[in-house]
C-alpha cells in the first residue's frame, strides 16, 4: 500500500512539472501599442521605430505612424503596395511629416521680441539715403585680404539697393564695411561712409509692414 502512495505521489508530481513546462513554452501574450483597422503594432515594434526617427514629441510621431499606416492599407486595397515608387513615395512622405514637426515645433519656441524703437530705425534707415564706397575685388579671397582692383563713391537711396545689400547696412556703422557680395564677374565689398536721413518721416512710414519686415529680417538672423 505504501508503494502504491509512492506512485500516485511521482506520477502527480511529474503531472505537474509537464503542465508547468508546457504553460512556460506558450509565448507571451503581445502587448499592443497602436491599432489601425486590423492591423496591431506591439510596444516592441512601437518602441524600435521610435528610436528609429529623431521626433520630439511622441503624440507627433504616433500621429505620423497612423498616417503612414492608413496609406499603406489604401495602397493594398489597391493592389498597389508592392511597387517599389511606392515604398520609397510613403517612406519619403513619413521622413518629410517627422522633419516638419521637428520645424514646426522649433520655430514655434523662438521668442522674439522687437521694440518700436528697433521698427522705428529700420523704417527711418529704409526711408534714408546712404553715401557708399563701393570696392571691386577680382574674388572672395582678395576681397577678404583688401586686394581691392578699383573703388567708386555714390550716394544712393536705401531702398534703390538689393535688400541683403541694404540689410546688411543697417546693421553697419559709418566707416564698417560689409562681407564680399561675389558673382560670376567678381566681388563687391560696400563701406558706408555716411546715412543721410529722410526729409519727412511721412513719406517712408509705412507701419505694419516696416514691423513685418523687420520680425522677417530677425528670424532669418536668429536661424
Amino acid at each position: 500500500m505504501k508503494y502504491i502512495w509512492y506512485i500516485i505521489i511521482f506520477v502527480a508530481s511529474f503531472t505537474v512539472l509537464i503542465v508547468t513546462l508546457t504553460f512556460d513554452r506558450q509565448p507571451a501574450k503581445k502587448i499592443v501599442a497602436i491599432s489601425v483597422n486590423d492591423k496591431q503594432i506591439s510596444r516592441e515594434e512601437f518602441n524600435l521605430l521610435r528610436a528609429s526617427v529623431h521626433a520630439s514629441d511622441e503624440r507627433d510621431f504616433i500621429n505620423s505612424l497612423v498616417v503612414r499606416e492608413l496609406m499603406i492599407q489604401a495602397a493594398q486595397q489597391e493592389g498597389v503596395d508592392k511597387e517599389e515608387t511606392f515604398r520609397r513615395s510613403i517612406q519619403d512622405y513619413y521622413e518629410q511629416t517627422l522633419i516638419k514637426q521637428v520645424m514646426d515645433k522649433r520655430v514655434s519656441s523662438i521668442k522674439l521680441s522687437v521694440t518700436e524703437a528697433e521698427i522705428d530705425h529700420f523704417a527711418e534707415f529704409q526711408g534714408s539715403s546712404v553715401k557708399l564706397t563701393i570696392l571691386r575685388a577680382n574674388d572672395d579671397t582678395a576681397a577678404k585680404n583688401s586686394q581691392f582692383t578699383r573703388k567708386e563713391t555714390k550716394t544712393v537711396p536705401v531702398q534703390d539697393l538689393a535688400g541683403e545689400i541694404s540689410e546688411h547696412l543697417d546693421d553697419l556703422k559709418v566707416g564698417e564695411r560689409t562681407a564680399p557680395f561675389c558673382t560670376e564677374s567678381g566681388c563687391e565689398v560696400f563701406q558706408l561712409d555716411a546715412v543721410i536721413p529722410p526729409v519727412s518721416r511721412s513719406l517712408h512710414s509705412t507701419g505694419s509692414r516696416d514691423k513685418l519686415r523687420y520680425c522677417s529680417k530677425r528670424c532669418i538672423c536668429w536661424s
